[in-house]
């Protein structure tokens, strides 16, 4: 892939493709499978403990290493993460007052719109009609906000359930 990117992984799922998935009979192989279909960093652990058995077993070679860290470098050397002082540097003085702005905001709504995908509409489901409209929030998670987060830090800014967001849209849509 080269020096323009790193594939990165979610928090600890090299070790949930283990340990829960069982898609490798063990951890030196689900590390070794990983590096090999072109992860280059796993958020958590996993590979800096297994990753070293895996090439020792003959499951990983040493250059499929080196080619994960060199992809993991070269981004971070691209960001200036190795040039000293980071405040002294282009983004070094980023903060709270950067988060949730307003552009940002537009970006990340835009980026929504865009993944919606309607993978069928039978029986032309949609539009919704103004009449006779009944819809159902069911579920333990249908009113809930702090579990919808998960294990993620930080909190956002305006945090808002399922449930509420779909009584904000209809109630202005229907009445």
């Amino acid at each position: 892939m080269g020096p323009n990117r790193y594939i990165v992984s979610d928090c600890d799922s090299v070790g949930v493709l283990y340990e829960n998935q069982h898609y490798t009979a063990t951890p030196e192989e689900a590390a070794a499978a990983t590096i090999k279909a072109g992860l280059d960093l796993d958020c958590g652990p996993f590979l800096a403990i297994h990753t070293e058995n895996a090439v020792k077993g003959g499951l990983l070679n040493e250059e499929d290493v080196n080619m994960a860290l060199a992809n993991t470098i070269t981004v971070q050397m691209r960001l200036g993460l190795f040039d000293g002082e980071p405040s002294a540097q282009p983004f070094g003085n980023l903060g709270p007052r950067d988060v949730c702005t307003p552009a940002h905001q537009q970006l990340a709504l835009h980026a929504a719109q865009q993944g919606i995908v309607l993978l069928q509409n039978s029986g032309r489901t949609l539009p919704l009609s103004r009449t006779n409209l009944t819809v159902a929030a069911i579920g333990p998670n249908a009113d809930v906000t702090v579990t919808m987060i998960g294990n993620y830090a930080g909190m956002s800014s305006q945090i808002c359930n399922f449930f509420l967001n779909i009584y904000k849209i209809l109630s202005s849509f229907v009445m």
